[in-house]
């Protein structure tokens, strides 16, 4: 019975729908063509859909399966349908064409960050490594690094942006610790407060100019991962940024741990070459004459997973909000995979869910 209450409800429904809009005419002429539009095919959806469920719940269709394979078709045309609409399926052409800037960037970049007023939206298009940007997703620790390059403090991060302050006290330290190696400059954006004011800072060089745009390498940034010999232990977040935005404290030298690592790093030379980098997982080879604390500049979160020669390692949080692992001396491959907990009990969840379904269909 509510099945069929439900049905009545939703008809009736859709024909108040249809009197208002194609008898009472509510809208502008313009606006009435629209919503027209965008109410028919809905309508007949909702009803093939209600037609379907009650001829199964009616009738006791022996053929059910029938059923729900044309309730499941119904449903993906409906969410493609939508994906179409609202999603930029256009050709890439019209959507981000490509630029002289962009060009260069996709060439020279590499592994290392560019910072600039083009945002994470044309960035991720063209497969270059930001640090701000709309509807980014991030989590809240590296929100509060971010909000903290301002004044030092920490500060709630934003819900749906991130954007490092263009003029914060730690913009520039930050900017070197994140190995943002590359500024693209817009040449509109001249000297005005939303432009980061690199001229105030010794060490940027111009590589590239165009009509539009400039790109400078900032020389003072550290490479995106590093060796220390080094480290200081803090555990109050407040105390960690403190430290890290303290004239006291070199970076690139040393490095901030929350806990002691399971090897003590030594004095020494070595090297990093990143060998890989794609979005789940990084490999690097290390060479060094000691242990030391290998630091990566990209957010901590306890989905990474760290091997030393295929041999799991802990993934210790860095200054505050980065990643680092301890290496003995000599040559070793590193390695860092996002492999999270979660992504593996949904994938025994869905398995599980699928069994029941297929054992469900064969005894029905």
């Amino acid at each position: 019975r509510s099945v069929v209450l439900f049905s009545f409800l939703l008809v009736a429904a859709l024909l108040m729908l249809g009197v208002v809009l194609f008898v009472g005419k509510p809208l502008s002429t313009d606006a009435l063509s629209i919503a027209k539009r965008n109410t028919i095919l809905p309508g007949i959806l909702a009803l093939s859909f209600m037609g379907i469920a009650l001829g199964g719940f009616i009738r006791k269709w022996k053929v059910w399966p029938l059923a729900l394979a044309l309730l499941l078709i119904l449903t993906a045309f409906d969410v493609s349908r939508y994906a179409a609409k609202w999603m930029p399926f256009d050709p890439r052409v019209y959507v981000s064409p490509s630029m002289g800037v962009t060009d260069y960037l996709q060439k020279t970049v590499g592994e290392n960050r560019v910072f600039g007023n083009f945002g994470n939206e044309v960035a991720s298009f063209f497969g270059i490594q930001s640090l701000d940007g709309y509807d980014a997703l991030y989590n809240k620790r590296f929100g509060e690094f971010v909000s903290s390059v301002s004044d030092g403090t920490i500060g709630e991060p934003q819900r749906s942006v991130v954007l490092v302050p263009k003029g914060g006290k730690y913009t520039q330290k930050a900017l070197n610790l994140l190995g943002v190696k590359y500024l693209a400059h817009r040449l509109s954006d001249g000297r005005n407060v939303w432009a980061y004011p690199y001229w105030n800072y010794p060490g940027y060089q111009s590589l590239y100019k165009d009509a539009y745009y400039e790109v400078l390498e900032n020389t003072a940034a550290l490479p995106r991962a590093f060796l220390v010999s080094r480290y200081e232990l803090r555990t109050s977040p407040q105390e960690i940024l403190h430290l890290l935005w303290s004239t006291a404290f070199s970076l690139g030298d040393s490095v901030i741990l929350e806990e002691r690592p399971a090897i003590e790093p030594e004095n020494g030379s070595g090297s990093v070459i990143v060998t890989s980098y794609l979005p789940n997982e990084v490999t690097l080879t290390v060479q060094s004459e000691s242990p030391k604390l290998l630091f990566l500049s990209d957010s901590y979160e306890k989905g990474w997973q760290a091997t030393v020669d295929d041999v799991v390692t802990p993934v210790y949080r860095a200054d505050y909000a980065f990643r680092a692992v301890s290496v003995p001396g000599g040559a070793h491959v590193v390695r860092f995979t996002y492999r999270p907990e979660s992504l593996t009990f949904g994938a025994l969840f869905a398995g599980i869910a699928i069994l029941i379904l297929g054992v469900g269909s064969v005894k029905y």
